[in-house]
């Protein structure tokens, strides 16, 4: 069986930045679906929250730019936060960028599925997020449903 898991802001977020215990036991939950032969696709958003623990900041900036400088260097720290709680269950996470241009129509869309159906089929768990360095819509008008809710249907 195939599972999409959206971890949403207020889920993976605390107040400075990222809930590692809640993570912990959110992939301890999903190692376990996976060692039942389920497939695991995460849909996870968090790269602002990872950004704003970086830099020690209490409040969410307003700035469109800062925005997307936070997201930059928060993405690698979400990753390694999957990276590492992953790796205690022995399973190999990637990680997969995406912005609603990249359903525009063209032939992107078959390659990412190509490619996430690879990752699934060998085991590896693919964490798609939207990319807020260069889709800046997500960060600057924070609308009703994310691009990330939208990247889960």
């Amino acid at each position: 069986m195939r599972y999409l898991i959206k971890i949403g802001s207020a889920l993976i977020n605390r107040k400075n930045g990222i809930d590692t215990h809640w993570l912990g036991a959110k992939v301890a939950e999903i190692a376990a679906l996976q060692q039942k032969g389920g497939e695991i696709l995460i849909v996870s958003s968090g790269a602002v929250a990872a950004g704003m623990e970086i830099e020690n900041l209490s409040t969410r900036p307003r700035d469109t730019l800062k925005l997307q400088l936070l997201s930059g260097i928060g993405q690698i720290r979400l990753m390694k936060y999957y990276n590492d709680c992953f790796k205690e269950h022995r399973i190999v996470v990637a990680q997969i960028l995406l912005t609603h241009h990249n359903f525009d129509g063209s032939n992107q869309e078959k390659t990412i599925t190509a490619i996430i159906n690879a990752y699934l089929n060998q085991g590896t768990i693919p964490i798609v997020n939207e990319n807020d360095m260069v889709d800046k819509e997500e960060v600057e008008y924070k609308p009703i449903f994310s691009d990330n809710a939208a990247l889960s249907t």
